[in-house]
Protein backbone atom coordinates (compact mmCIF):
# COMPACT_ATOMS: atom_id res chain seq x y z
CA UNK A 1 0.00 0.00 0.00
CA UNK A 2 1.25 3.45 -0.92
CA UNK A 3 1.44 5.78 2.05
CA UNK A 4 0.82 9.50 1.07
CA UNK A 5 3.48 11.92 3.58
CA UNK A 6 1.82 13.65 5.98
CA UNK A 7 2.21 17.17 5.71
CA UNK A 8 4.82 18.43 8.44
CA UNK A 9 3.97 20.90 11.29
CA UNK A 10 4.71 24.16 12.25
CA UNK A 11 6.50 22.66 14.73
CA UNK A 12 8.69 20.81 12.50
CA UNK A 13 8.38 22.84 9.87
CA UNK A 14 10.50 26.03 12.37
CA UNK A 15 13.35 23.37 13.44
CA UNK A 16 14.10 22.49 9.84
CA UNK A 17 13.84 26.91 9.19
CA UNK A 18 16.49 27.03 12.09
CA UNK A 19 18.58 24.27 11.30
CA UNK A 20 19.02 25.83 7.76
CA UNK A 21 19.55 29.12 8.56
CA UNK A 22 22.57 27.78 11.06
CA UNK A 23 23.77 25.37 8.00
CA UNK A 24 23.58 28.58 5.60
CA UNK A 25 25.17 30.76 8.15
CA UNK A 26 27.74 28.20 8.99
CA UNK A 27 28.71 27.58 5.27
CA UNK A 28 28.84 31.47 4.53
CA UNK A 29 31.33 32.12 7.68
CA UNK A 30 33.62 29.15 6.57
CA UNK A 31 33.92 29.92 2.46
CA UNK A 32 34.79 33.91 3.91
CA UNK A 33 37.09 32.76 7.06
CA UNK A 34 37.65 29.19 6.60
CA UNK A 35 36.39 26.04 8.94
CA UNK A 36 38.80 26.32 11.42
CA UNK A 37 38.65 30.17 12.32
CA UNK A 38 34.71 30.11 12.19
CA UNK A 39 33.62 29.77 15.52
CA UNK A 40 30.45 28.29 16.96
CA UNK A 41 29.72 31.83 18.71
CA UNK A 42 30.29 33.81 15.34
CA UNK A 43 27.76 30.82 13.64
CA UNK A 44 25.51 31.32 16.21
CA UNK A 45 25.27 35.72 15.93
CA UNK A 46 25.49 34.97 11.59
CA UNK A 47 22.26 32.71 12.22
CA UNK A 48 20.72 34.71 14.54
CA UNK A 49 20.24 31.77 17.21
CA UNK A 50 21.28 31.52 20.57
CA UNK A 51 23.77 28.93 21.75
CA UNK A 52 21.44 26.46 23.08
CA UNK A 53 19.90 26.49 19.56
CA UNK A 54 22.85 25.56 18.01
CA UNK A 55 23.46 22.41 20.51
CA UNK A 56 20.01 21.45 20.13
CA UNK A 57 20.27 20.95 16.20
CA UNK A 58 24.18 20.05 16.71
CA UNK A 59 26.14 18.41 19.27
CA UNK A 60 29.14 20.05 18.26
CA UNK A 61 30.87 21.92 15.36
CA UNK A 62 32.24 18.57 13.86
CA UNK A 63 27.98 17.04 13.76
CA UNK A 64 27.36 20.65 11.98
CA UNK A 65 30.38 20.00 9.33
CA UNK A 66 28.84 15.97 8.70
CA UNK A 67 25.25 17.49 8.44
CA UNK A 68 26.03 20.22 5.92
CA UNK A 69 28.38 18.06 3.90
CA UNK A 70 25.50 15.60 3.30
CA UNK A 71 23.30 18.22 2.82
CA UNK A 72 25.15 19.93 -0.02
CA UNK A 73 25.76 17.28 -1.55
CA UNK A 74 22.09 15.87 -1.17
CA UNK A 75 21.50 18.95 -2.99
CA UNK A 76 23.32 17.86 -5.95
CA UNK A 77 22.45 14.37 -6.71
CA UNK A 78 19.03 15.14 -7.50
CA UNK A 79 19.58 16.79 -10.66
CA UNK A 80 22.30 14.33 -11.35
CA UNK A 81 20.19 11.75 -10.99
CA UNK A 82 17.37 13.12 -12.88
CA UNK A 83 19.69 14.29 -15.65
CA UNK A 84 21.18 10.56 -15.82
CA UNK A 85 18.19 8.78 -15.72
CA UNK A 86 16.62 10.93 -18.68
CA UNK A 87 19.78 10.96 -20.78
CA UNK A 88 21.08 7.32 -20.22
CA UNK A 89 19.18 4.02 -21.60
CA UNK A 90 21.05 1.79 -19.71
CA UNK A 91 22.47 0.94 -16.41
CA UNK A 92 26.01 0.89 -17.59
CA UNK A 93 25.63 4.21 -19.36
CA UNK A 94 24.46 5.77 -16.36
CA UNK A 95 27.05 5.00 -14.47
CA UNK A 96 29.67 6.03 -16.90
CA UNK A 97 27.85 9.06 -16.96
CA UNK A 98 27.45 9.73 -13.01
CA UNK A 99 31.09 9.10 -12.81
CA UNK A 100 31.89 11.56 -15.25
CA UNK A 101 29.43 14.10 -13.88
CA UNK A 102 31.36 13.71 -10.02
CA UNK A 103 34.46 13.96 -11.46
CA UNK A 104 33.52 17.45 -13.25
CA UNK A 105 31.57 18.54 -10.07
CA UNK A 106 34.45 18.09 -7.78
CA UNK A 107 36.94 19.51 -9.93
CA UNK A 108 34.77 22.82 -10.20
CA UNK A 109 33.92 22.85 -6.60
CA UNK A 110 35.51 25.31 -4.19
CA UNK A 111 37.80 24.34 -1.22
CA UNK A 112 35.08 24.57 1.49
CA UNK A 113 32.96 22.53 -0.50
CA UNK A 114 35.70 19.68 -0.44
CA UNK A 115 36.31 19.66 2.44
CA UNK A 116 32.86 19.14 3.24
CA UNK A 117 32.30 16.32 1.48
CA UNK A 118 35.41 14.38 1.84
Amino acid sequence: MDMAEAPIGRREKRKQEIRSRIEDAAYRLFRSQGIEDTSIEQICVEADVARRTFYGNFPNKHALLGGLGISRLYSQSEPMLRQLLSNHPTTRKRLEAMIDYIEASFASMNDIDRQLIL
